[in-house]
């Protein structure tokens, strides 16, 4: 189970998102030890906004980062404290993400997990996060 301390979110901290992801595309490797996860967002920014790529994330090893298919270098991005940001992206671009995640270790029943014999998904509010890094946000919705 999760034990985090839920926090409050007030409407008047509500910012809207910088960037949102028009459409994602996952590909699974799946195994109950070690799960390899490719996701293709196709990401466009907010009018307006500035800044860095911002995604969410948790108990995950990304592999590989790639915009418009040219592979980022560990400068390109920051990796802390739950929170991947990518400097320098255009407006619209092609992101990939490769990542690990090890469905059997995760005891959050959130994300992909394993139940005895089965693998199980659960995104809902914030488990996305522990699948790929994602804007894992309920304002933010793909296809």
């Amino acid at each position: 189970m999760n034990s985090a301390v839920p926090t409050t979110v007030h409407l008047s901290d509500y910012t809207p998102p910088a960037f949102v992801i028009e459409q994602s595309r996952l590909v699974f490797q799946l195994g109950f030890s070690s799960t390899r996860v490719e996701a293709t967002h196709h990401v466009q920014r907010n009018h307006g906004s500035s800044g860095p790529l911002e995604l969410n994330y948790d108990q995950l090893e990304i592999v590989s980062i790639e915009i418009d298919g040219h592979e980022l270098s560990d400068s390109d991005y920051e990796a802390k404290d739950n929170l991947l940001a990518i400097r320098d992206v255009p407006d619209r671009f092609q992101l990939t993400i490769t990542c690990r995640i090890r469905p059997q270790e995760n005891t959050a029943l959130e994300g992909l997990y394993k139940s005895r014999n089965i693998l199980c998904t659960q995104c809902e509010a914030e488990g996305f996060r522990r699948i790929t890094p994602s804007i894992d946000r309920p304002d933010v919705l793909t296809r």
